[in-house]
């Protein structure tokens, strides 16, 4: 029997979101960019709830991409601002709420302040067994292979690829595949991602920004990705889904 390649994501499986639009959407509403980032990390707020009232177990957003630091210093400052602030302000709350928080992704480019308030969140919430909430910042796949090659050369005869690459991008504990991945803001591609880990996801692409994007439309998308599921063969990659074409 040829299992359906969404039947784990009917078991509370694995979602990745990448966030876009942010741009966008502070010129759409005339305001800052600082003012945009803010709404989109309060934002991630209530999808992650959702998240977990729909079931999904392991919900990975897409953050802060490495292009961020090629821009303003000031935008980038806005941007890092703002997910230090929400990661102090939520911690406790997503503790409670039994979710897991980890990051992804290198931290030698990150200010003190967020590096230390990342690791206050992850030792907070490390009890979680409900849900898991993973923020990939300053993630580059190339750079994970790099330096995930560079730890199996010192490593000696006992390490694996798998555990030198979870060491790379500080990722704590196995993580099942990507299920399903859902690109908002009309972002075609995520940037630099975790390719291998849903080689074989269907890829959802919406033209909703990030910071409008709402329990509703990730309902909506869920329903109607698991509507369209097939069977398919593992090593052949499914089609892209895009939001509006009918279903396969």
């Amino acid at each position: 029997m040829i299992p359906h390649r969404l039947a784990p994501l009917r078991r509370g499986g694995h979602v990745a979101l990448g966030i876009g639009g942010i741009e966008a959407w502070a010129s759409l509403h005339r305001e800052s960019a600082g003012a945009a980032h803010a709404s989109s990390v309060l934002n991630v707020r209530r999808i992650a709830a959702a998240s977990r009232e729909l079931g999904i177990h392991t919900l990975t957003l897409y953050a802060l991409p490495p292009r961020l630091w090629d821009h303003s210093p000031a935008r980038l400052t806005e941007a890092l601002a703002a997910w230090t602030a929400w990661l102090r302000a939520e911690a406790t709350a997503l503790r409670a709420g039994g979710t897991r928080l980890t990051v992804i992704g290198r931290r030698d480019r990150l200010p003190s302040r967020l590096h230390a308030t990342i690791r206050r969140a992850e030792v907070l919430t490390a009890p979680g067994r409900r849900a898991r909430l993973r923020l990939a910042i300053d993630y580059s796949a190339r750079r994970a292979f790099e330096r995930a090659r560079s730890l199996l050369e010192r490593g000696g005869p006992g390490c694996t690829f798998d555990e030198a690459l979870a060491q790379a991008i500080h990722d704590v504990e196995p993580t099942r595949p990507v299920d399903l991945v859902v690109l908002t803001g009309g972002e075609e591609e995520p940037d630099d991602a975790l390719f291998w880990e849903f080689a074989y996801a269907p890829v959802v692409r919406t033209g909703t920004l990030w910071p409008d994007f709402d329990p509703a439309t990730l309902r909506a998308i869920l329903g109607r990705t698991l509507a369209s599921d097939t069977p398919s063969v593992r090593g052949r990659d499914p089609a892209p889904l895009a939001m509006g074409a009918p279903a396969p």
